[in-house]
């Protein structure tokens, strides 16, 4: 049966009424579902960009001390995603650098909560423990992180600084040697090894290690210092002067822990005149410290400079009235002056304070035989 003209008008109305639900979105005029989507996406994505930069400004004013202002950016970043773990962490480091350590610990913990393998979460929190005080817990956290980034070498060094605070030496050592390919390239790493060896008694491999760290970084002044430190335990007196002229140290040569150091290597060098003129060029102005006290008090006994030596004791023994060196100094005075029951006297006081100082106890036994051999003398006369 043929179509009629009418029929066949409105089969290709239909057809095309269909072919326009098809196209055009449901309900006249609104969006489509792909297009509500496609909006939300780039509104997330805007709003992710605009709160990573308030994370970016946060580090940046923490880098600049400026710690409020850092609170502020983060505190906006954390309103927007309060999920993200780094946020809660650059949180948590800036209540660290104001010391507000029981918040900084709050922000930790929420950020370990969130992402319990975010290392450097672990990393703060054993930074806070250790500031207050709480080894065990600086120890935990500090492994946790470097079990969770054994490649930062950040996170071990401090399991191994704290083992060798806690007097396990080997064990710090050990750590360094084992978990780190390639250790005696970082100098800090080093500087650790060197530490725990001179604690072994080792002190001339503690040296050769930090000659071979200052050789690699040259430039740096942390480096020459703990050098010259090593190569005075190891008794390379001459070999740590040399370092402490080195250029590098310039700008701290004249430190007075530093004068000591040379005064005492100029003292094994039997150069002990020099010594106590160096001390005595550096005293300090107004009242010198006891550590200067007693090296130039050191230094001009052995240079035989028994006024000064007497001086160096009087100032000890009224400054410093519980310090053992004072007493000593004028007992040994006294024995050079030949007042034999005065030096008794003052080394009796000496030992009192310091029993374990071998120079006390020989030099009073010294004292005491030659008081026994003149009592001898005078019962024999």
């Amino acid at each position: 049966m043929r179509m009629s003209h009418r029929g066949a008008i409105a089969v290709r109305a239909a057809l095309l009424g269909i072919a326009i639900a098809l196209v055009l979105p449901a309900g006249c005029g609104g969006p489509t579902q792909r297009g509500l989507e496609a909006r939300k996406a780039a509104n997330d994505r805007f709003e992710r960009v605009n709160t990573q930069v308030a994370y970016d400004q946060a580090r940046q004013a923490l880098a600049t001390g400026q710690f409020e202002v850092a609170l502020g950016y983060i505190d906006r970043a954390i309103a927007r995603y309060p999920s993200d773990s780094s946020y809660l962490v650059l949180r948590g480091r800036i209540l660290l650098e104001q010391r507000r350590m029981h918040q900084a610990k709050e922000s930790l913990d929420r950020a370990i909560e969130i992402n319990p393998k975010d290392a450097e979460a672990h990393y703060f929190l054993g930074v806070v423990a250790q500031r207050c005080d709480d080894t065990a817990g600086a120890q935990a956290n500090y492994a946790k992180a470097h079990e969770l980034d054994p490649k930062n070498l950040q996170f071990l060094a401090c399991c191994a600084e704290l083992r060798l605070a806690a007097g396990d030496s080997a064990g710090a050592r050990e750590m360094i040697e084992q978990s780190a390919p390639g250790f005696e390239y970082n100098p800090v790493l080093q500087q650790i090894r060197a530490a725990s060896l001179t604690m072994e008694g080792r002190t001339v491999e503690a040296a050769h290690i930090m000659e071979s760290a200052f050789a690699r970084d040259p430039d740096d002044p942390a480096l020459a210092e703990d050098l010259a430190y090593a190569l005075f335990d190891a008794g390379e007196w001459s070999e740590c002067m040399q370092t402490l002229e080195k250029p590098i140290l310039a700008a701290t040569r004249e430190r007075p822990d530093l004068i000591r150091m040379r005064a005492r290597c100029l003292i094994m060098l039997a150069r002990a005149v020099e010594a106590r003129d160096l001390l005595l060029r550096s005293t300090p102005t107004g009242e010198a410290t006891v550590e200067h006290l007693v090296a130039l008090g050191y230094a001009s006994w052995a240079a035989k400079d028994w006024q000064r030596v007497a001086t160096c004791g009087q100032q000890l023994v009224t400054a410093h009235p519980r310090l053992a060196e004072g007493y000593l100094f004028l007992g040994a005075t006294e024995r050079e002056r030949g007042n034999l029951q005065a030096s008794e006297r003052w080394l009796e006081q000496a030992q009192t304070r310091g029993e374990s100082r071998d120079l006390v106890i020989q030099l009073r036994t010294r004292v005491q035989a030659q008081l026994s051999a003149r009592g001898n003398t005078a019962e024999g006369g």
